[in-house]
């Protein structure tokens, strides 16, 4: 069984990726160019000076005063200001994002799916099928490889590469290690925007060929959580120490409102673990996908889609996945001892009273 301080798959949505901003592309473009055309995003920036109007004389007249080391950056389709940055900051136009992938695309090694843009432009993703990457897990639960890229327009980030194993019995995504590419000890390419970022965006194609071993690598992890049975009642257990707040290790240490916000997470991934779309119970990846599904269609439901997107990927939501998986390996493997918790079954039990029974074991 693998290590459990191994790089661990997180997960992101896809369908909040494609829910909004989005072009959904379905006849598969045979250039990156096709797609990004089919998705609007033939568009290019430009860095214009920034000036700033200063008050002289007694009659409310202006003048420009230039700000020095400083650019807007600027739409040029529909003069759309983005944002201000500074004089280190290079622009990486879309066609250069898309045209980092055109050989892959040509080749047939990948197929853009899906691309768009949100506010207003600032940041762009493209969502790409590696062919041929696909794998069973255990009967009729498979996964399929893709890319993710996304870029900013607003000083935000780095041109990002992500790839994604997407489970399609439930929509949850899987994310992995890109190999190294780009700033050296990031996951995944990420690629500031300085004088140096259209270099090593040439890099990608030769970082996107080491990829095929993690695959082969995550797809066996995954494999070794199916296998390995687990109890209602360590199930239980292993969500309640899911829901323990960041940070915290000591359940003594959790408020009241925590405790409250801990048992109702323990109760929906209860229900999750038995009856989500693709549900697995009775294994480490069942608990595991009971998670990823929790993150990738329930948390944050109250917020815009763009915001979910953004937790999943680089927030709030990949930490929680990413503990979700480390913990499930930890159970695997039997690093972490789990204990068997009241469990909930099919026969009626409050899976909410299992939670706040396992929440006041582990309190007293």
């Amino acid at each position: 069984m693998s290590n459990t301080t191994a790089p661990a798959p997180t997960l992101i949505s896809a369908a909040s990726w494609t829910a909004y901003g989005a072009a959904n592309l379905d006849d598969a473009p045979r250039t990156a160019g096709d797609a990004m055309a089919a998705s609007r995003l033939d568009w290019t920036a430009t860095l214009r000076p920034l000036v700033t109007h200063v008050p002289r004389g007694e009659f409310g007249l202006t003048v420009k005063v230039p700000v020095p080391g400083h650019f807007a950056v600027v739409r040029d389709d529909d003069a759309a200001p983005l944002a201000v940055v500074g004089n280190r900051y290079q622009i990486v136009q879309n066609a250069e994002v898309f045209g980092a992938v055109d050989p892959l695309v040509q080749s047939g090694r990948l197929s853009i799916t899906a691309a768009g843009e949100y506010k207003g432009g600032r940041r762009i993703w493209l969502l790409c099928e590696i062919n041929g990457a696909n794998a069973e897990i255990s009967d009729g639960d498979k996964v399929q490889r893709y890319l993710l890229l996304t870029n900013t327009h607003d000083g935000s980030g780095a041109v990002r590469g992500v790839l994604t194993d997407i489970r399609p019995a439930c929509g949850n995504q899987i994310r992995s290690m890109l190999a190294k590419a780009g700033r050296e000890g990031q996951r995944g390419l990420s690629i500031r925007h300085t004088s140096s970022a259209q270099e090593q965006l040439a890099a990608f194609t030769s970082a996107l060929e080491a990829a095929g071993e993690d695959f082969r690598s995550c797809v066996q992890r995954y494999r070794d959580l199916a296998r390995a049975g687990v109890s209602q009642g360590r199930a239980t257990d292993y969500f309640a120490r899911l829901a323990m707040p960041a940070g915290v290790e000591d359940p003594q240490d959790m408020s009241r409102n925590q405790r409250t916000r801990a048992d109702n997470l323990v109760s929906e991934l209860l229900t999750n673990y038995r009856s989500a779309p693709g549900a697995s119970p009775g294994s480490a990846w069942g608990c595991y996908q009971a998670a990823t599904y929790h993150v990738d269609h329930q948390r944050g439901a109250n917020k815009s889609a763009e915001a979910r997107a953004e937790a999943g990927l680089n927030g709030s939501g990949a930490k929680l996945r990413e503990r979700a998986f480390q913990l499930a390996v930890a159970m695997a493997d039997g690093s972490t001892v789990y204990m068997d918790a009241p469990e909930a079954d099919a026969s009626g039990v409050d899976s909410s009273q299992v939670g706040r029974a396992l929440l006041d074991d582990l309190l007293s």
